[in-house]
Parts: structure tokens; C-alpha cells; sequence
């Protein structure tokens, strides 16, 4: 979801999130604004704050903020204090002996999907080699995530291109994220 500082004036609360923590904190947290696909340059934290600069330049700040894309993020870099790494573009910026990436994740957002969802309510399905969550936090909005497990676990950064993210989504085109939406209408609807 896009905002632009104006949009932020007075907002006590601004959360970037990972798919697997929104149930709590949209269950209970009001006045909530999700910001998504910001590429994230610096990162100043203080006692109840932190200050998030992205490549536009513009800062937002935030009661909390989570890494958007996973273990081997670019937020990642600047919460172990760039440790291991000359800056968080490196090809694999982390000290040996980091975390292992079992999954690779494609994920999506867009306005209305279905009548039939309810509002504020994470649906998801779950298999040996596959996940996928839903969020909708109202019949206007929704987004998803969908993680398919890599043959062999690996240490470095894995790319997910536009061609294998579309391959992913005519695997599972049946495959349904809620009550009667297959994942193939999250995907074509997705912005």
C-alpha cells in the first residue's frame, strides 16, 4: 500500500508486515496503516521509535517494523548493524553461519477479492512443500503470501524472478487460499 508522508501526520502507529504476525496485531491494534514494497535504505531506531528512510527518500516512522521479505532481508542487514557485510546490497551480506532459507516467497496485494471473505481474518493452507495466507483486513484490500519449499536448504540470497513467480502460480492455480478463491484469482487480480 502506498503513503506518502502527509498521509502519515499524526498516525501513532505504522506497521510494515510479514503475512505470519498480521493476526495479532491487526485483531488488536486500531489506527494500523500497512506500508508494503518499500525498498528500505537506513533504519534509525530510538527508545520508542523507529525511522525508516526508503529509496524515495522519504522517512516514516514506526511503533514497530518487520522485515517485509523474510530472513535474508535488506531490513535484516541493518538490524545486525551491517555485521559481515559492506552494505546491504552485497550478493550474500551475512556472516557464515546465518540462518539457512528453507522457502522462497511470492506474495501480492490488491483491492477486493470476494464478497464471500470476512473482514479481518487471515485464512490459510498448509502442506508438506507449500504455504499460503490470506489477509483481509477489509472487503476492499487483501493480501497474500505464498511459500514453496527449495529442493535443498541454502545460505545465499535466492532470486525469485517474475517467470518463476508465474510458474508458481499455474502450479497451484487451484489451490485455495479461502472458501471457494483459488489462489489463480488472488494472483490475476493482484496490483
Amino acid at each position: 500500500m502506498s503513503a506518502n508522508q502527509a498521509d502519515l501526520d499524526g498516525v501513532a502507529n505504522i506497521y510494515t508486515l510479514k503475512a505470519s504476525v498480521s493476526r495479532g496485531l491487526l485483531a488488536t491494534v486500531t489506527g494500523t496503516i500497512l506500508i508494503l514494497d518499500k525498498h528500505v535504505t537506513s533504519i534509525k531506531s530510538g527508545a520508542d521509535v523507529a525511522e525508516v528512510t526508503c529509496s524515495v527518500g522519504n522517512p516514516f516512522n514506526a511503533s514497530m517494523l518487520i522485515g517485509a521479505d523474510g530472513i535474508r532481508s535488506r531490513a535484516r542487514f541493518f538490524v545486525d548493524g551491517g555485521a559481515g557485510a559492506a552494505s546491504p546490497d552485497e550478493e550474500d551480506g551475512f556472516i557464515e553461519g546465518t540462518f539457512a532459507i528453507t522457502y522462497y516467497d511470492v506474495y501480492g496485494h490488491s483491492g477486493f477479492l470476494s464478497s464471500d471473505l470476512e473482514r479481518r481474518a487471515v485464512y490459510e493452507t498448509h502442506s508438506n512443500a507449500f504455504s499460503t495466507q490470506l489477509i483481509v483486513p477489509s472487503p476492499e484490500r487483501y493480501f497474500f503470501l505464498i511459500c514453496q519449499k527449495l529442493p535443498n536448504s541454502a545460505r545465499t540470497k535466492q532470486q525469485i524472478t517474475p517467470q518463476k513467480a508465474e510458474e508458481l502460480a499455474r502450479r497451484n492455480t487451484d489451490t485455495c487460499l479461502a472458501p471457494a478463491v483459488p489462489y489463480k484469482q488472488a494472483w490475476e487480480n493482484k496490483t
